[in-house]
């Protein structure tokens, strides 16, 4: 029994002497193999440790002094590429704001419908001022305020052919209709715009030619 009891003590002692606990000491910035904790019968080797540590030391110190007071080329083009993606992106950012602006096309029909017979009832309205002017010297031999006409003066000239033309190019009346917005009818009102258009265009070129004054 006494000769197990020393044998087993001696085992262990063996044991004990080949593990080595090493407490670490190390300062940040060395390297892992010092760092970690080390596993039980794995060797250090402190020289090839060390002299890593001075060549990277040394690496950096070269680099400090190979670029100490120049600017830094990767800082600059790491500058330079973000700015050139910001620009993008708010470029695009941009773009897609004004495709939400616009709408669907079905909306892009209807605010262009609207500006159009808008349009239309302005140029009818411009001309008609001319014509009105015209057909007053005519009458009167001179420039005459219509405020100052009596009502079957006023009625007279709306009553002429030059003045009654025009009204046949207006753009069609939708306040009063139902569905005037449905596809169907922006359509036909964008149709009838168009051709309204080009139809008063002609009549004041023709209008002008046929009255033009001597």
């Amino acid at each position: 029994m006494a000769q197990k009891e020393n044998t087993l003590t001696d085992s262990l002692a063996a044991a004990q002497r080949r593990l080595t606990v090493t407490a670490s000491t190390n300062p940040i910035g060395l390297s892992e193999s010092l760092t970690r904790t080390q596993q039980p019968n794995e060797p250090v080797d402190l020289n090839a440790e060390i002299i890593a540590e001075i060549e990277a030391l040394s690496g950096a110190l070269q680099t400090f002094d190979a670029t100490s007071g120049k600017p830094n080329p990767e800082l600059i083009d790491a500058a330079r590429e973000v700015n050139e993606l910001q620009m993008r992106l708010n470029e695009a950012t941009h773009k897609l704001e004004q495709i939400k602006t616009l709408g669907t096309p079905l909306d892009r029909l209807h605010r262009a419908t609207v500006a159009a017979e808008h349009r239309l009832t302005n140029f009818i309205s411009a001309y008609t001022r001319i014509v009105t002017a015209d057909l007053l010297v005519e009458r009167f031999g001179q420039e005459v305020p219509i405020q100052n006409l009596p009502p079957t003066t006023k009625q007279e000239l709306r009553l002429h052919k030059r003045l009654q033309v025009l009204r046949h190019v207006e753009p069609l009346r939708t306040s009063s209709e139902t569905n005037a917005n449905t596809e169907q009818r922006l359509q036909q009102r964008a149709d009838v715009a168009g051709e309204r258009l080009t139809a008063l265009r002609a009549h004041i070129a023709k209008d002008q030619n046929e009255y033009a004054k001597s």
